[in-house]
């Protein structure tokens, strides 16, 4: 007997847009959808759950575009201006990049929902992003015996959304000759917007809705230099 099935729709597109004076842009946009059949909910059932799989980021949005400045030898601003001014403003160019997706859905365990409204907010980081009060946590009101009907993951209750958004200067300089040294500045998560951790899932748990760390590190600035010859 097979352990169940799982399938997976995308639609996705592209698209690349080139202009002149060294201006580009991409995106990409994808909408997908996994779904899995391989929890069994209930112990001496061989019923699966058909669910949202943990694994899902129905959304996915990256755009990004790259401008080589036009200012320096070559190009319409300060073509023949002299070495110092060429040396600090000339050949820059500038890459920009935003992400956004959501992220997995939450997986509720063996819970007793009172079927309130839950009134959930995934990025708040005080307090507990949703009513507690709707799930009974005393055991001594919790049934020892019960048959569950929903299944364990929800692909509307859903961990804080990833919103990146990079930043990449370049700057290529001629040393002599075919030498060329290239500086480069990367801005990782320039608008330092941490995404939330999946909230505590425990319903015993005093804790019990709410969150205690990000999912990514803080802004990073990276400097590099790499030689060409």
């Amino acid at each position: 007997m097979n352990d169940g099935r799982s399938y997976f729709h995308q639609l996705a597109v592209k698209l690349e847009k080139r202009l002149s004076n060294g201006l580009q842009f991409f995106a990409n946009f994808s909408y997908s959808r996994p779904m899995s059949e391989t929890a069994i909910l209930n112990a001496g059932s061989l019923a699966l759950a058909k669910q949202v799989a943990s694994g899902d980021r129905p959304i996915y949005v990256s755009v990004s575009a790259i401008h080589d400045l036009p200012v320096g030898k070559g190009r319409s601003y300060l073509a023949n201006t002299n070495r110092v001014a060429m040396f600090l403003l000339g050949n820059w160019q500038v890459g920009a990049t935003y992400t956004y997706f959501p992220c997995a859905p939450l997986g509720f365990g063996g819970v007793f929902y009172r079927g309130g409204p839950l009134h959930y907010n995934a990025s708040n980081p005080n307090g507990p992003r949703f009513d507690t009060a709707q799930f009974i946590a005393a055991s001594a009101q919790r049934l020892s015996n019960s048959f569950r009907t929903f299944p364990p993951n929800f692909s509307n209750l859903r961990i804080d959304s990833t919103n990146d958004f990079n930043v990449n200067p370049t700057k290529n300089f001629t040393v002599y000759g075919d030498v060329k040294l290239q500086f480069r500045a990367e801005s990782c998560d320039a608008a330092n917007r941490p995404p939330f951790e999946s909230p505590n899932m425990t319903v015993t748990a005093t804790t019990f809705g709410t969150i205690a760390s990000a999912t990514n590190v803080p802004r990073a600035i990276q400097l590099a230099r790499r030689p060409t010859f």
